[in-house]
């Protein structure tokens, strides 16, 4: 779920979890990024609080001046660790130098052990404006009306989809092309 998207040098991270387990189960199966990897990063965005999206201790190896993004739920989890949050609900826009991010509903469980989807806000997507082009990023969704409104509505130019066991491959064709992409 972790991306790096560079707009014009301004830096924004998607989900990053650099934990080598972040899970009972589950194990990172690559290395973490170098810090340089990530050092420019300047906006990251949370999409829900589950453990493979959201860890504490990752957050805390960028920098003190980049600005977190993130629904409700993901954000009191932080503050309770100590981590500032701007809190962000479907709709909610947060201006970067030479563009803007607008928080979108994604269907899924939000809070850090909940296991209900709902496309409430407790689980968010993003969408990153710039005066160049549009990027959804999906967060983790299963399919569902919202994206077709997400594309009829901003019109993305790229997407970056999560396909898991929530978005499987042919419900992510069916994504693309409610997204108003070419396949």
């Amino acid at each position: 779920a972790c991306a790096y998207v560079d707009i014009g040098g301004f830096g924004i991270v998607t989900d990053p979890v650099f934990a080598e387990r972040y899970a009972i189960i589950r194990r990172r199966q690559i290395p973490a990024p170098p810090p340089s990897a990530y050092d420019q990063t300047r906006i990251v965005l949370i999409s829900h609080a589950h453990h493979d999206h959201l860890d504490a201790k990752t957050l805390a190896r960028f920098p003190s001046s980049a600005v977190i993004l993130a629904p409700g739920p993901a954000a009191e989890y932080l503050l309770k660790r100590g981590i500032r949050a701007r809190v962000m609900r479907p709709g909610d826009e947060y201006p970067f130098p030479g563009g803007s991010i607008i928080a979108v509903a994604a269907h899924h469980p939000g809070g850090r052990f909940s296991l209900r989807a709902r496309s409430d806000g407790r689980a968010l997507g993003y969408v990153i404006q710039s005066a160049h082009s549009t990027i959804y990023y999906s967060g983790d969704t299963d399919y569902f009306p919202g994206i077709a409104a997400i594309g009829a509505r901003y019109r993305p130019d790229v997407a970056i989809l999560n396909l898991n066991p929530h978005l499987h491959m042919p419900e992510a064709s069916f994504a693309v092309a409610d997204l108003g992409m070419p396949l």
